[in-house]
């Protein structure tokens, strides 16, 4: 089963097994997705509203317990590049420098 707010378009999608269900109703609506098989592979089909965006063709499959937990893949290493931008100032601006090791050969 898939976590999912009505309308929305998420980059994650996590998936429950049935005893990670919530017992009561919530204020947000649980949407299920559909599993089956597909050629020999399983496949999950999502309900409209909690597809990913057109542009991903594949995504990271991460275990977390008996959740499946899907991300989208990068198709370029920009995203990587654009976390050097966040940090702050004075990032790695003291560290501790170990002396150079001596090999025998």
């Amino acid at each position: 089963m898939m976590i999912c707010r009505r309308g929305q378009l998420f980059a994650e999608a996590v998936f429950l097994l049935e005893d990670d269900m919530p017992k009561k109703h919530t204020t947000n609506p649980l949407l299920i997705a559909r599993v089956g098989w597909s050629n020999g592979s399983q496949t999950v089909v999502l309900p409209p509203g909690c597809s990913f965006a057109d542009s991903v063709r594949e995504v990271f499959i991460r275990r977390d317990g008996q959740r499946l937990v899907l991300t989208p893949r990068p198709t370029d290493w920009s995203g990587f590049f654009d976390v050097g931008l966040k940090t702050s100032a004075d990032f790695m601006a003291v560290r501790e420098r170990l002396p150079i090791q001596e090999r025998v050969v």
